[in-house]
């Protein structure tokens, strides 16, 4: 073709290496007018579809969460651990959610009105208008219990405890996130 002449050394040895009829077919297309371009598909955060089922959109909010929180804090490793977790049992995914989303905006929640918590209001805003409503009142309360007990006396005088930062506040989420599970007598 004309642009061979152009071309790189190595694309006329490939052009070369090419069967006559693989040539035939190619050629057409070698003066298109379209070009390939790069388009960044991945995203930060899942952006949800309204027709998702319910078991569907906690598993991917959950995974959305262990992916933000995968290189924050103290917990990065077990985050990803919990992201494979997640993809295997849905029940996981709706017990560690409340902790997902605690230890979400304990990190992110101290830089104010960042690009992820925003992500994380609306996301769970549209959750509202529709079967998705019950998971974040059930979140919602459960995020209240726990900072009802943060802010109680016995947890504010034990010394490095008010952070989930430091392990010992998230370990007392994941023990009362377990006794909530537990039928009262």
């Amino acid at each position: 073709t004309e642009d061979i002449a152009s071309s790189s050394r190595h694309d006329v040895i490939f052009w070369k290496s090419l069967d006559k009829e693989v040539q035939i077919a190619v050629t057409p297309y070698l003066s298109s007018k379209y070009s390939l371009s790069t388009v960044d598909n991945s995203r930060k955060h899942f952006v949800s579809d309204p027709n998702l089922q319910l078991s569907l959109w906690v598993q991917y909010l959950a995974s959305s969460l262990c992916v933000a929180l995968k290189n924050r804090g103290n917990f990065g490793k077990l985050f990803t651990e919990i992201k494979q977790a997640i993809k295997i049992d849905n029940k996981t995914a709706v017990f560690v959610l409340p902790i997902l989303v605690w230890e979400f905006l304990v990190i992110f929640g101290d830089e104010g009105e960042s690009e992820e918590v925003v992500w994380l209001k609306s996301e769970l805003l549209g959750a509202l208008a529709s079967e998705r409503s019950s998971v974040v009142f059930s979140l919602l309360d459960t995020l209240t219990r726990w900072k009802d007990y943060m802010t109680t006396e016995k947890v504010q005088s034990q010394k490095g405890i008010g952070h989930a930062a430091d392990g010992s506040a998230l370990a007392m989420l994941i023990e009362l996130q377990s006794e909530s599970l537990v039928p009262p007598k």
